[in-house]
């Protein structure tokens, strides 16, 4: 409204203070002029949302306005058994192992109100999803959507060149102000944690979301690796040095096997462990992973739920840059 009546008035200069705004019309009939206006203009915006058909649709709308399409509108035809994660608005009521709109629940993630499912009639379950008021949207899934980022296997790599100030982190310089405390909880997002490892020395139990038990054991060595890189034991005559003398919370998101023979997960255990490191207070969450164009509102949910719940959360950027110095 504020808008409109600002066309009815002209910049007036005063020889102390600028520009001035003076009305161009200074009359009774100007003024209840613009009274009329401004009536006028609110009556047709009251009178719009009154012819609204459903009030709902409006709340629906508001809600959905600024949420991303569905990851499988753009995907092709679903797979002949295919898992979904599917957001809610509200918390579905529904708990691992009951079925969804004929589809089995795999898991069910309470913090930002997602379920994971298995359909075994995916054109169907996606029809229904898209016309439901109450889902938020859903995304196709699989045990091989997230793959772990290549380690290098370099025999000097004990040598961490990314310690030194140029081109690295000047770690050493760090070093001269504090070697890091225990207390900071780092979550290693990852393919588990060997806990018998001579380097690795300080860590919690953590958890594996890809056999949904307590022992996030690493098969592939990516998520050791990742977890020494972070904290491993410093100036202990053994192996490297870690960047901090941190507690690590291995959480297993990924595993050996699915589709490309290698260490990868699905969206739901990359959700879930982002909700399940910040619930167990962690400070830090770090995942060495990544996809090729792909995205999961339920992992982006996750990540805004650490944030918002003051977790820093790191992510790598990747190996198939266009160069290796433009970051």
């Amino acid at each position: 409204m504020w808008l409109q009546a600002r066309w009815l008035w002209r910049p007036r200069v005063s020889p102390l203070w600028g520009a001035e705004p003076t009305p161009v019309g200074s009359n009774l009939a100007m003024r209840k002029t613009v009274i009329l206006m401004s009536l006028l203009l609110a009556t047709v915006y009251v009178s719009g949302l009154a012819l609204a058909e459903d009030p709902f649709e409006l709340e629906l709308e508001r809600k959905t306005a600024d949420l991303p399409p569905a990851a499988a509108a753009s995907e092709g035809p679903p797979a002949a058994r295919q898992m979904y994660t599917v957001g809610f608005f509200e918390d579905p009521q529904v708990e691992r192992g009951d079925t969804y709109k004929g589809a089995r629940v795999l898991a069910v993630n309470d913090n930002v109100d997602f379920i994971a499912v298995m359909s075994e009639d995916p054109a169907t379950f996606e029809a229904q999803l898209t016309t439901d008021p109450d889902v938020r949207y859903f995304d196709r899934d699989a045990d091989d959507r997230m793959v772990a980022h290549f380690t290098p296997n370099d025999p000097d790599i004990d040598q961490q060149w990314g310690w030194d100030p140029t081109p690295g982190i000047d770690a050493y310089g760090a070093w001269d102000v504090t070697m890091g405390t225990t207390a900071t909880v780092v979550a290693v997002l990852d393919t588990g944690l060997d806990k018998d490892h001579a380097d690795i020395g300080n860590y919690l139990p953590g958890y594996d979301f890809d056999n949904n038990d307590n022992d996030p054991d690493d098969k592939c060595g990516h998520g050791t690796h990742v977890a020494g890189t972070v904290g491993a034991l410093t100036d202990n005559g053994i192996g490297v040095a870690g960047t901090a003398q941190t507690t690590i919370l291995p959480v297993k998101v990924l595993d050996k096997g699915g589709a490309f023979g290698s260490c990868s997960g699905s969206f739901t255990a990359i959700a879930n462990g982002i909700t399940y490191a910040t619930d167990q207070g962690a400070d830090v969450i770090q995942m060495s992973l990544g996809c090729d164009g792909c995205f999961s509102q339920a992992v982006a949910d996750a990540i805004d739920y650490a944030w918002n719940n003051g977790v820093l959360v790191v992510s790598s950027a990747g190996n198939a840059g266009p160069c290796s110095d433009c970051v």
